[in-house]
């Protein structure tokens, strides 16, 4: 038998099968189970000649497998060789899982141990092997068919399953399991194999085991693979299997396998070093070393978390899941994938919750790796957004936020294509009722593909430390890297009124202390509330903290900031007052300012962005001159923003009695102390309790709190199942297949939730009834219409799922815009339809009035004076009442015109307080920009609807303009100057132009150098403003396309 050495005479057969991905949603996708066959067949078949198959994936069913053992009982002889090898799972109730296997039926659709054995001893062999990589502990399919030990992928027995597999063994007969009876089997990302094989791959080559004669000796095989898998240590635990094996061996030895073009064309069995906390032990992963330079230079060495996540694959094109606390370095391993996969001439795409997160790691990321060579863009709904090149994919690294990516996604689905990695930064967004199942369906459409061998990016999950991570992992076919505790050490705790501090030390390499008492404050009798956080800030910023306050409200949050500043007693922030916008300052601007005189800020969405950046930039700068920060929680969760102490004044949602925070959104808050790995310092977080009673809670539901477990948003009794069924209809409809209510039912069976429910053993989120149902209801209503495979998206359902509007919201403007004649389109009717729907809805616009009559009056004729549609004006005003959502309705449709129209901004909020009580020294209009860029948000869709409805109508101009004028509250003419312009210009410039009657391009083109120079603020953005203008002046003197060509002559 050639290879095999002269011992053997006889043929040799081979049969080795390998299953990543199954039929079945329910299973975990493993990532080198088809490796591992794939290696082992090409290996054999280039040393010996004989018969050699190979089940890969969708070959690998029940029938498949049976017939080939039937045949190889057939034609095997008793002086021939016959090696079978299996890599998948295996189930606790004694089954191989072949591809077709069922969960909840693996007895009829799986291939149980007794009948495989039964099969094998039916072969006749000279010499018989069988090897099987997989494990029967339960620990995967058991846990809902998928459970990754600490990132490494388990194989999922039950007791007694290798007593039946040990029958096999006998004369000539050897039997090889991957672990013992309770234990489960593991890949390893670094071998790209199942431990199991990998050493019997380099064991059949001869390493380590070849004699005096360079022949490997089958005994020494078979001992040197029990004892390199039993030693081989796995995962964040380092948790370790112990092979089976039985068998008797004659003395049998054979050349050591030599590794030929199928095996070279498979992929070469050697594999890069281990990496080390030396980020150049990266440049044999294939980071360039520039970019480890860089990152030496940043960050020094990598700590535990990165190196973890590099053992578990991530440079390997492995999905990956960290669970970590805050300050971990989660961001790097997202940033050690992305720059992996441009080596690769793959793209990246980092996506996260927020604009502001975005706009944070757009600006990082263009400073650190523009200089090198890669272009970064960004996509968060705004109109400086480069979409265009997202989309051509002119790009190496995009940043974008969840929803503008899933937006882009659903009109244009190529838009993965050549995307290598896609880092889901905060990934536990998933677990959220509003973002949740948008996010969920993404994920989904991506597992679903790669199960149906799909080209897919390799994905990277960053989270906050979650409760049952593994299984999220699991659904995620990811290699789990869990850190429960921090990188840098955190005390956090509870005050009391007394000045008694319970706390706790945990995280970093020091001494973790579970509960220590500390006299903090020192008290005469009890303090509580404002005056017990201004004497703790007090004694925090005494001691050279820097302090970050976190409130419930944004009043709460201005009114303490304001009462600091006036006691705290230091010094003034200069610099950052000098960076603030001088001109166009709302009334809390104003504030801000005040506060800033005394070195303290506040932080809110009523801020512009140039004000919070620069709040930002001043707490967290080298030597930044604002030593207190007061915001509100919504922080937490928008900003990375970090101090030295965080101090947490509530824990209750404001306006909202009875809803407390939950745990994660407290460790959110509390892990933003501490954050600076070169302080070895622990931060320290505070929680202020209002007596004895209250602290225990505290201590115990938030200190102490484990984390909130991994649950899936499509469970939750806010699902919005419409838009949810919609957007499956439009990823249906991009594929073959049906897209109709079994496709999508079909769809939903790769959800998370469903992948939860079956690991619970309880219902699905959603039955085929309920989305046959709504189906009907798309179909009714406009949304979708009859097509060949099933159903189509109409205009209006496109238009729905590509602004990620709400089905509901879609129906309301359907339902407004269809009583709206033609001519009634205006500017006023269509921002007044806009804020009918939830998408826009802001209670800061519902604050009593003084006299509600008179404002509801004098709202009722200003709205038709401005051309709005009487039927949009009657639904904006509502019935005659008392406060209610329709006020704040009318006054952020004003706002929003006022504001569109370049009005300075202290003429709006006079005109929406006029009726305002002050409350905290102010009388606060809400948000006037934050509400106009969320109306530019959706405005595009409130646009596209009407189109619609009417296709008579001309909105082209309204189309182009709105979305500019909401996003920057510039006068029509100046729109395309700043499309024109590459840089980002405050409100004042615009402003300041429009006063001195500097309207349109042209004027601007031919503008007094002086007088430019007035407006711009400085001669850079003077030459800038000027270019821009004369390249819209040019735009508009290019030729019509009906000048260009002429009409028909016939």
């Amino acid at each position: 038998m050639a290879g095999l050495g002269p011992v053997m005479t006889g043929s040799f057969h081979g049969l080795f099968t390998g299953i990543d991905r199954y039929r079945d949603p329910g299973f975990r996708r493993l990532n080198f189970a088809g490796r591992d066959a794939g290696v082992l067949h090409a290996l054999f078949s280039d040393n010996v000649s004989g018969d050699c198959v190979l089940l890969e994936n969708e070959d690998a069913t029940r029938d498949r497998l049976t017939t080939e053992l039937r045949r190889l009982a057939e034609v095997a002889g008793g002086d021939d060789v016959v090696v079978i090898t299996f890599s998948g799972h295996g189930t606790r109730s004694r089954e191989l899982a072949t591809h077709d296997a069922v969960p909840g039926n693996f007895a009829e659709t799986a291939l149980p141990l007794t009948r495989f054995v039964d099969l094998v001893r039916a072969i006749r062999a000279r010499l018989l092997v069988v090897v099987l990589d997989c494990c029967f502990s339960g620990g995967m399919l058991a846990r809902a068919f998928g459970e990754p030990d600490d990132g490494n992928s388990a194989r999922s027995d039950g007791a007694g399953a290798w007593e039946i597999l040990q029958s096999i063994s006998g004369d000539g007969r050897i039997f090889l399991g991957a672990a013992s009876a309770d234990e489960e089997a593991f890949e390893s990302a670094r071998y790209r194999h199942g431990i199991l094989t990998h050493h019997l791959v380099q064991a059949l080559m001869g390493e380590g085991v070849l004699d005096d004669r360079g022949a490997v000796c089958l005994s020494s095989l078979v001992k040197q693979v029990l004892d390199r898998v039993t030693a081989d240590e796995t995962g964040v635990g380092r948790r370790r299997q112990h092979p089976t094996f039985e068998g008797t061996m004659r003395r049998t030895r054979f050349p050591p396998l030599i590794p030929g073009p199928r095996y070279r064309e498979i992929g070469g069995h050697t594999q890069p070093p281990p990496a080390t906390k030396d980020l150049m032990s990266l440049l044999p992963y294939g980071i360039p070393a520039p970019v480890a330079e860089q990152w030496r230079a940043r960050v020094d060495k990598l700590n535990d978390v990165q190196v973890s996540a590099v053992h578990r694959g991530l440079l390997r094109g492995c999905n990956v899941l960290v669970s970590a606390p805050t300050a971990s370095g989660k961001t790097l391993v997202g940033e050690l994938a992305a720059l992996y996969a441009t080596t690769q001439n793959r793209k990246a795409v980092f996506l996260l919750p927020s604009r502001a997160l975005v706009n944070e790691q757009y600006q990082r990321f263009q400073q650190a790796y523009t200089p090198l060579g890669l272009r970064v863009v960004r996509a968060t709904g705004a109109v400086r957004d480069q979409v265009s090149d997202l989309i051509t994919g002119s790009y190496h690294l995009a940043v974008a936020t969840y929803e503008t990516y899933i937006g882009l996604l659903a009109s244009h689905p190529r838009l993965l294509t050549g995307v290598g990695v896609l880092v889901v930064d905060e990934i536990q967004s998933l677990l959220l009722s509003d973002r949740g199942p948008r996010l969920e369906l993404l994920l989904t459409r991506l597992r679903r593909a790669a199960h149906r061998n799909l080209p897919v990016p390799q994905l990277v999950g960053l989270s906050a430390v979650l409760g049952q991570a593994d299984r999220l992992a699991a659904w995620l076919d990811a290699s789990l890297v869990p850190f429960t505790d921090r990188v840098i050490p955190l005390c956090e705790g509870v005050l009391g009124p007394d000045g008694t501090y319970l706390h706790r030390l945990h995280g970093g390499k020091q001494a973790q202390v579970a509960e220590a008492e500390e006299q903090l404050l020192t008290t005469s009798g009890l303090v509580a509330g404002d005056d017990l956080a201004e004497r703790l800030v007090g004694k925090l910023v005494a001691q050279g903290d820097r302090v970050l306050v976190f409130r419930s409200s944004r009043i709460g949050a201005r009114a303490f900031a304001r009462r600091l500043s006036d006691r705290l007693d230091l010094p003034t922030a200069e610099s950052v007052l000098s960076a603030l916008p001088q001109g166009d300052v709302s009334r809390v601007g104003e504030m801000l300012r005040d506060c800033l005189g005394g070195g303290v800020a506040f932080h809110s969405t009523d801020l512009g962005e140039a004000e919070q950046q620069a709040v930002v930039e001043g707490f967290c700068g080298k030597g930044g001159p604002i030593r207190v920060v007061v915001a509100t929680t919504t922080l937490a969760q928008g900003v990375n923003l970090s101090a030295d102490s965080v101090v947490v004044c509530e824990l209750e949602h404001p306006g909202r009695p009875g809803r407390p925070y939950t745990a994660s959104e407290y460790k959110n808050m509390a892990g933003r102390a501490g954050r600076d790995a070169a302080k070895d310092v622990p931060g320290r977080a505070i929680v202020l309790s209002n007596g004895s009673v209250d602290t225990q809670r505290i201590w115990r539901s938030y200190v102490n709190a484990r984390p909130d477990p991994a649950c899936s948003a499509l469970f939750g009794a806010s699902l919005a199942l419409p838009s949810l069924v919609l957007t499956v209809l439009k990823c249906l409809a991009d594929e073959p297949g049906d897209a109709d209510a079994t496709g999508v039912a079909d769809f939903l069976a790769w959800t998370y939730g469903a992948f939860q429910s079956q690991h619970d053993h309880t219902s699905g989120p959603f039955s085929f009834a309920n989305v046959h149902s709504v189906v009907a209801s798309l179909v009714e209503d406009g949304f979708v219409i009859a097509a060949d495979n099933g159903y189509g998206l109409t205009p209006l359902g496109e238009t729905t799922v590509r602004s990620g509007l709400d089905v509901e919201s879609a129906r309301v403007l359907v339902g407004a815009l269809r009583r709206v004649a033609d001519t009634e389109l205006t500017r006023m009717t269509l921002l007044g339809v806009a804020q009918l729907i939830t998408e826009v809805d802001d209670v800061r616009f519902t604050k009593p009035s003084v006299n509600w009559q008179r404002e509801y009056d004098e709202f009722a004729r200003q709205l038709p004076r401005q051309r709005c549609a009487p039927a949009v004006a009657a639904a904006l005003l509502g019935p005659r009442s008392q406060g209610g959502a329709e006020i704040g309705r009318c006054r952020r449709a004003l706002a929003c015109l006022m504001w569109s129209n370049g009005r300075p901004i202290s003429k709006i909020e006079t005109a929406l307080t006029l009726h305002l009580r002050p409350q905290a020294g102010i009388r606060d209009p809400g948000p006037i920009a934050h509400a106009a860029q969320r109306t530019a948000d959706v405005i595009r869709a409130v646009v596209d609807i009407a189109r619609h409805l009417h296709p008579e109508s001309d909105l082209t101009d309204l189309a182009e303009l709105l979305p500019w004028q909401l996003s920057l509250g510039i006068v029509k003419g100046l729109v395309p100057v700043a499309r024109h312009l590459d840089r980002r210009v405050e409100r004042e410039v615009y402003l300041r132009l429009d006063q001195s009657g500097l309207t349109d391009p042209a004027g601007i083109a031919s503008a007094d150098t002086v007088q430019l120079l007035q407006c711009a603020g400085n001669e850079n953005l003077a030459a800038a403003v000027r270019a821009a203008a004369e390249a819209a002046v040019a735009e508009a003197n290019q030729p019509a396309l009906d000048d260009l060509i002429d009409p028909p002559e016939d």
